[in-house]
């Protein structure tokens, strides 16, 4: 199934590759790139963007000659995190098809974790309507001691560097408000 991601010989294969990889990733490339290198194209994904390319293109970009390229390379941004993965240049064609099974195998387990629905996740500020800009502000947050222990604390916070959205340690759920600070629901306000 996967071995035209490696081997294109006609633009039937091409296409069938784009469905692949389109299937794998959810990004998108073009039907209308694509050309041959000794009868073999690479394939390849980057962490925000699908490229196709040859042997020109991977030396551009990679500095690789194309005995090493013609195996081809693969990367997949994993949905969840930053890590990345890949099939390394040079490895045989079983090696790196066997490589590429393992990552689809990853990938749809990591598409199939961000698909389950998640709990709601609040941000807890408790309001002040005399705060002027940059005074300093009581939040509820998450904080791990040295044990590694994790509980809900009534920290204070500069204003105007506040931001409950991209701060993990500021998200919480209806659970671990109520556990302590059942009075501060009421201040409880969805973020996700």
């Amino acid at each position: 199934m996967t071995k035209s991601i490696f081997h294109i010989k006609t633009k039937e294969d091409y296409l069938e590759a784009v469905r692949q990889l389109r299937e794998l990733t959810g990004d998108n490339l073009p039907h209308y790139c694509w050309e041959m290198y000794e009868s073999e194209t690479c394939l390849y994904v980057e962490p925000n963007r699908i490229l196709y390319g040859s042997y020109s293109i991977a030396w551009r970009e990679y500095g690789k000659t194309p005995q090493l390229f013609k195996v081809g390379m693969k990367i997949v941004k994993a949905p969840s995190d930053s890590e990345e993965y890949f099939i390394a240049i040079g490895q045989d064609n079983e090696a790196a098809l066997q490589k590429l099974e393992e990552l689809e195998a990853k990938v749809a387990e990591l598409k199939a974790e961000l698909a389950k629905p998640t709990e709601p996740l609040y941000k807890v500020v408790l309001p002040n309507p005399n705060a002027i800009e940059g005074a300093n502000v009581f939040s509820l947050r998450k904080f791990t001691n040295d044990e590694g222990t994790t509980k809900v604390v009534l920290a204070k916070v500069k204003l105007g560097i506040f931001n409950a959205n991209y701060n993990k340690a500021n998200l919480l759920t209806e659970e671990e408000i109520k556990k302590d600070f059942e009075w501060a629901w009421q201040f409880a306000e969805r973020v996700k």
